[in-house]
Formats: structure tokens, sequence, C-alpha cells
């Protein structure tokens, strides 16, 4: 439960993602799903549903 290493991960997997664009739209999900930030709009989906 250690976001800054989550972090950590995320901007090493970033400068891959440049590469791939794909990969991008997979740790983008990541980071919302790991962050769970207010912005997502699956999170407020879920409480609203």
């Amino acid at each position: 439960m250690s976001i800054q290493g989550q972090v950590r991960s995320l901007t090493t997997r970033r400068r891959r993602s440049e590469r791939n664009r794909q990969s991008s739209m997979v740790v983008r999900a990541a980071v919302e799903l790991g962050l769970n930030e207010p912005t997502s709009d699956v999170d407020p989906a879920q409480n609203q549903g």
C-alpha cells in the first residue's frame, strides 16, 4: 500500500508508453484504479449506481 512505490513504477512505464500509444491507455487505467481519483467517471458511477 505504498503510493510512492506505484508512482515510481508508473514513471518507468510512462517512458515505455511513449513508444506504445496503446500501452499509455493501459497505464492510465491502472493509475485511475490505483489512485482511485474522484475525477474518474467509474468512481461516481459505482457510487451512484
